[in-house]
């Protein structure tokens, strides 16, 4: 499976410098540090069986991400594969951090009309956790709140991103409404890093089915899980729920109603998940493709992201392209799968987040619009924690702008994820 590919320009960690983003609109907070931290203790981090199988080929290939490139700061077209990581810059202030930015996606998705995420400057952290299945978090990372990393892939550091891909991510979903750096959909939500990717963006499907096992095991704690990841595969087995299945179905949490032999080993796991009250986000894919024949995105069980450009954080196509990419505001991205599994979209183009190492960056694609809906997820389940899965997709399609978007290739009309109306 492919993850999003960008090039990026690293905004180092220092002593005095803040973040801002060059060409990119978005929102400055000013307000004091806050100084003291109020979140409660990290909870302990499970213990995970990480066993290295053989290279198992999914579908008609294993998982894979795009190149994840980096490049020095200069205004470049939009590409696609690899996307390019393009102008976000640091400025020098006085330390402690005094500015804040809004990204754009975090915007549109009505974050700060939200009362649930009151983004004000202030770190009041939200009582969620958020799973991120990528390539790792940056735990040390000042912007976010990590409360445990697993890894599911041969060797590595448990705490760091080698790529800044799954830090990105993170950001996107939950960075903290600290009053510096850039703030999240779902502001200082607990982030668990679950690595399945390794540095070189390849997933095998030994890693997946340990990622997706650990949603499975830990569905007790883990409220809403993104997968910004995707390949080939064929999707039409449904999860079975026949009585004669009962004594043959996974047991994790309090159990699960699949069938494992009737669908690939990942599905069933995919269905477990979403059984045991989870709800799975995937990005829809980058190829300008029918995501029917994407996994995870055309599993049934999964909300499916598709990638908007949005250069001003608002509605009406008014804005200009975002950081000189070509790309239309207000538009589908030219490179975004779509399709009947697409239920709703979000910002993927040019957006600003967290970077591996301490530092800020922008990045594109579909990766980078199914942790804005993540998120969403996330702050239905702060209001309202007994919603199950496929309650909050109701909730969220409900709610979200409607379609058609401009740009849409096909007859599917998803709309764009709202927040603001709670």
């Amino acid at each position: 499976m492919a993850r999003s590919s960008v090039r990026t320009v690293r905004c180092r960690r220092g002593p005095q410098v803040a973040c801002i983003l060059a060409g990119l609109v978005g929102v400055i907070i000013p307000v004091a540090m806050s100084s003291g931290e109020a979140s409660a203790a990290p909870r302990p981090v499970p213990a995970v069986e990480t066993t290295v199988f053989g290279l198992e080929m999914f579908a008609q290939a294993p998982f894979k991400r795009s190149p994840f490139k980096r490049a020095p700061f200069k205004r470049a077209p939009f590409k696609r594969a690899p996307f390019k990581r393009g102008p976000f810059k640091r400025a020098e202030a006085r330390s402690p951090f005094i500015e804040q930015l809004i990204p754009t996606n975090v915007q549109r998705a009505g974050a700060l009309r939200s009362s649930t995420a009151a983004i004000d400057g202030i770190d009041e952290l939200l009582d969620v956790d958020i799973a991120v299945l990528d390539g790792g978090v940056d735990a040390a990372h000042p912007d976010l709140r990590v409360a445990g990393s697993i890894n599911c892939t041969a060797g590595g550091t448990l705490d760091r991103d080698l790529d800044g891909h799954g830090t990105m991510v993170a950001g996107l979903a939950a960075a903290r409404d600290n009053g510096f750096g850039v703030v999240g959909v779902a502001p200082g939500a607990r982030i668990w890093s679950v690595r399945v990717a390794r540095p070189d963006g390849t997933i095998t499907e030994q890693a997946a089915r340990c990622g997706l096992q650990w949603l499975v095991d830990h569905a007790d704690t883990i409220e809403v899980a993104n997968l910004s990841w995707s390949g080939a595969g064929d999707p039409s087995d449904a999860c079975g729920t026949s009585a004669a299945a009962e004594a043959t179905r996974p047991r994790g949490g309090g159990g699960a109603n699949v069938d494992p032999g009737a669908e690939p080993e990942l599905h069933a796991l995919a269905c477990a998940a979403h059984d045991e009250g989870v709800v799975l986000v995937a990005a829809a894919g980058n190829d300008a493709a029918d995501a029917a024949g994407v996994l995870p995105a055309a599993w049934g069980e999964v909300l499916a992201v598709s990638a908007i450009a949005d250069s001003d954080g608002d509605r009406g196509g008014l804005g200009g392209s975002p950081c000189d990419t070509g790309e239309l505001d207000d538009h589908l991205a030219s490179f975004s799968n779509t399709g009947a599994p697409v239920a709703i979209a979000a910002g993927g183009v040019c957006v600003a987040s967290t970077d591996a190492r301490g530092g800020y960056a922008t990045g594109s694609g579909t990766s980078f619009a199914s942790p804005i809906v993540a998120g969403a997820a996330a702050l239905l389940l702060v209001r309202e924690p007994t919603l199950t899965p496929d309650q909050v997709r109701e909730r969220l399609l409900a709610a979200a702008e409607p379609g058609p978007i401009p740009g849409d290739r096909d007859q599917t009309v998803e709309g764009v994820v709202d927040v603001g109306t709670d």
